[in-house]
């Protein structure tokens, strides 16, 4: 980017992109200027984003408010007005005004053929009404008249939408051409080689066009020095009482900046942040608005010509943009205060980096004010190659010290790490300053600094070497894109940063600290908010990766102006994308495609809603066991998303009619790659429908015995006795064998055996264990239970004894109280004291 990219005041009015002093004009006095310029400032800011975001949300005008006869003949005009012109002779303003002219038709016509479009359609509409006329029948002469008109208006229609269709291609083929036109004048500009400076023929031919930019200069200079001469001495001491005042202003402002900071913004990484971007506006408006009172000042005790005040200008512009470079790298290094820097710069880096914003800046204004002045006066040839030959060796000079102080030295291996203390940083947390500065060594430099040292080495390296051989613009080219890239790049990363603790901090603030003293009830208010939390926070970081993606493309944009690609370009072929994209008969349009994106988020969402409605309200209502409501509520969650997807294929403009050809090609597919996944999802379908087991059943399968607490889409979860859980998936429960003890009978059964001496007396003992059943509360009386002999085992009888509980869950512990009880009584029956009993 160079001083010649910067256009004069009117350029600037009639831009809505222009910079801060676009709208500024020639005022009487200094002090209503100076009250109405942050205004402006931020009217004009507010207008920039206005005109960036319009292509992405601008809406077609109503129908009613668009004439398109006269859109169609202003863009006929001028698209007449550009066939006239050979544009393979202009210059690279002329290029671009044409490719601005060639763009307005093309948005005219293409904005008049969607207006006739929809007036065709409907007299189609009416005239189809009519039907063809039926043979040997004479009509009637009002249906013919009104036939005949129909007719007429179709033609008329149909040819303008055809015309306008037409200038619409053409427009499009001048703006291409225009563009490429201005790439190949680019390119050779940039391919231009000049006598090296190391040639006498250089030096020669400076000085042999001097006599005549001398001149050129001298006369500049007489009438700069009117306007000097027209101030009166009482405008010379309120320009300087003004600076004086603007000066202490500032100061007083970075103050006030700090204080409220500190004290009214919540701790955090956005402190940070708004001070950053405090001390770059207060910085910015420091050197801009003393040059815009400069600039009122010389112009007003006269009236100057309108190539010098076209010159001054761009210079108060330049200024604008050297104080925000320089505001831009202090807000990022903050040498002197390091616990409020935002990029992860180490102390002795940032200290050594220190005097960079300030130099930059310089170099910049004086480099782009050399630049412009050499075209205001139209300066011969060699005199602008020795301007770009300083100015490139001015960025050379500081970039390079630049990256040679990037690298620190070893710091001694016994000496101590000054600056270790701990202090307080701008977000309220204690941080260890002499940590992280004194690591900046070449041990633990990452390795993206050192591609980048490399390649700004590189760049260095090949520009020089293109100056030397005489390609003295491509060296220039060379140094202003890496300080425009450097630049851009620095503000995207401060910008992103700012977005992103706004967001965090305002909609996902973090938890404040917990007291040892919280009540339960606290506890289970904050378990009930941290789903809302939750959402909230993942709010936060679509939102915040939204705007940091679109502030990317904005840089992306600005790098690429000055390869021919300019915003309007890019803002052009991005309006392209309402076209959509045809795949086929398929036109997927971005209107269609964020409408489909919203019902399936509100679809979705209205299911959420009603399967937490059917399992807490309505469900608890009806006669239906846990397993049921619970299956009931799963299959109307599947059909509730089957709807969705349906409507939200229909928004998108996929009709239901084209998912069979779909499906069929993907049947393949789903046989070979996803049979287990499908065969999964059908038997879960079953499960859910035939219910053979249900969530809250005692199931067991290979092995694996426990209750079912999920029946998911693909497995289904069951819990074990010791409280894990095994996935299985859900044809398991269909292809195999599953014993479900809770499935019939609700009842569980009790049993256990007994070996007892042969000689036993077995109507004692069947009394003894029946007794024990009848005093267990647990065990039913109705099935009641039994005892029977099972057997001999040799020596002894085999008691099976039987009964049923409530529950299959209960009959573990029932029966295990029941044996204890029948020992005992056996035990107190049979035997004394300190004897063994000869029972099993």
């Amino acid at each position: 980017m160079t001083a010649r990219s910067f256009r004069s005041r009117r350029d600037r009015v009639a831009s809505p992109t222009s910079s801060p002093t676009a709208s500024t004009t020639a005022l009487p006095t200094i002090w209503p200027a100076w009250l109405i310029l942050p205004w402006r400032l931020i009217a004009l800011l507010i207008l920039c984003i206005a005109t960036m975001a319009g292509p992405a949300f601008a809406q077609d005008p109503p129908a009613d408010q668009v004439d398109p006869a006269k859109l169609l003949e202003s863009a006929r005009k001028d698209m007449e007005a550009i066939r006239a012109t050979q544009d393979d002779m202009l210059d690279d303003a002329a290029l671009q005004a044409l490719r601005k002219r060639a763009l307005s038709a093309q948005t005219r016509a293409q904005e008049a053929a969607s207006a006739l479009t929809p007036e065709l359609t409907d007299v189609q509409a009416r005239l189809a009404q009519l039907g063809q006329p039926a043979a040997g029948v004479k009509e009637s002469p009002d249906v013919a008249a009104q036939r005949a008109q129909l007719m007429r208006s179709v033609s008329t229609l149909d040819s303008q939408i055809k015309l306008a269709r037409l200038l619409a291609v053409e427009a499009e083929q001048a703006i291409t051409t225009a563009s490429e036109n201005r790439r190949q004048q680019l390119g050779a500009r940039l391919g231009e080689r000049a006598p090296s400076v190391l040639q006498p023929s250089f030096w020669q031919a400076l000085a042999a066009a001097s006599t005549h930019d001398l001149q050129r200069a001298g006369e500049f200079g007489d009438g700069l020095r009117a306007l000097w001469l027209a101030v009166s001495p009482g405008a010379w001491v309120t320009l300087a009482v003004a600076i004086a005042a603007l000066l202490l202003v500032c100061a007083g402002l970075r103050r006030a900046l700090a204080h409220v900071s500190v004290t009214r913004v919540p701790a955090g990484r956005l402190r940070r942040s708004l001070y950053a971007m405090g001390e770059l506006s207060v910085r910015t408006l420091r050197p801009g608005l003393a040059a815009h009172a400069l600039l009122l000042t010389l112009t007003s005790g006269a009236t100057p010509a309108p190539p010098l005040a076209a010159w001054l200008d761009t210079v108060e512009a330049i200024v604008w943009f050297g104080g925000f470079v320089a505001g831009l790298g202090a807000a990022l290094l903050m040498p002197s205060k390091p616990s409020w820097r935002l990029p992860p710069v180490p102390d002795a880096t940032a200290t050594r980096l220190a005097w960079l914003p300030r130099t930059l800046a310089a170099v910049v204004v004086l480099g782009w004010i050399s630049s412009r002045s050499a075209a205001a006066l139209d300066a011969s040839t060699p005199s602008i190659w020795l301007i770009d030959v300083l100015a490139t060796l001015t960025f050379m000079a500081v970039l390079g010290t630049a990256l040679s102080r990037l690298r620190g030295r070893r710091p001694p291996a016994d000496a101590k790490a000054p600056g270790a203390a701990h202090v307080a940083d701008a977000s309220g947390h204690a941080s260890a300053t002499g940590a992280v500065g004194d690591t900046d060594t070449t041990a633990v430099r990452p390795v993206w600094l050192s591609i980048v040292r490399a390649a700004g080495w590189l760049t260095l390296g090949g520009a020089g070497l293109a100056m030397l051989v005489g390609f003295i613009p491509l060296a220039m080219f060379a140094m202003n894109q890496v300080v425009w890239g450097l630049i851009l790049l620095s503000a995207a990363y401060l910008l992103t940063l700012l977005v992103d603790d706004l967001f965090m901090s305002l909609l996902a603030p973090a938890p404040a600290a917990q007291g040892a003293e919280q009540k339960a009830s606290d506890r289970a208010a904050d378990a009930a908010a941290s789903g809302v939390a939750s959402a909230r926070e993942q709010a936060a970081v679509l939102l915040s990766g939204l705007c940091r993606v679109l502030i990317g493309f904005l840089a992306l944009m600005l790098l690429l102006a000055p390869y021919g690609e300019g915003p309007l370009d890019l803002f052009r072929r991005a309006g392209r994308f309402q076209e959509g994209l045809s795949i086929g008969e398929l036109s997927l349009r971005p209107v269609m495609l964020l409408q489909g994106l919203m019902v399936m988020l509100l679809g979705f969402a209205a299911v959420r809603l009603l399967k937490a409605w059917l399992a807490k309200r309505y469900m608890p209502t009806t006669r239906m066991d846990a397993g049921m409501r619970t299956s009931a509520t799963t299959l109307f969650g599947y059909v509730g998303m089957v709807a969705v997807v349906a409507a939200t294929m229909s928004a998108v403009g996929v009709g239901l009619e084209r998912v069979a050809w779909v499906a069929s090609a993907l049947s393949v597919g789903i046989g070979f790659g996803l049979q287990a996944v499908v065969q999964n999802f059908v038997s879960g379908l079953i499960l859910l429908a035939e219910r053979p087991v249900k969530v809250g059943d005692w199931v067991s399968l290979s092995g694996v015995e426990g209750d079912i607490r999920r029946i998911n889409v693909r497995a289904t979860e069951i819990q074990m006795g010791d409280r894990s859980t095994v996935i299985v998936p859900n044809s398991e429960f269909i292809t195999k064998i599953v014993r479900n003890v809770t499935y019939g009978e609700s009842l569980g059964m009790v049993q256990f055996k007994l070996p007892l001496p042969i000689a036993t007396d077995i109507d004692r003992v069947k009394g003894l264990v029946l007794a024990a059943f009848a005093a267990h509360p647990g065990v039913l009386t109705a099935p009641g239970p039994n005892v029977q002999v099972d057997g001999v085992d040799g020596a002894n009888l085999v008691i099976n004894a039987t009964g049923f509980v409530n529950s299959p869950r209960a009959a573990y512990g029932v029966k295990s109280d029941l044996l204890f009880d029948v020992l005992t009584r056996l035990r107190q029956e049979y035997l004394l004291p300190g004897q063994v009993a000869p029972i099993g």
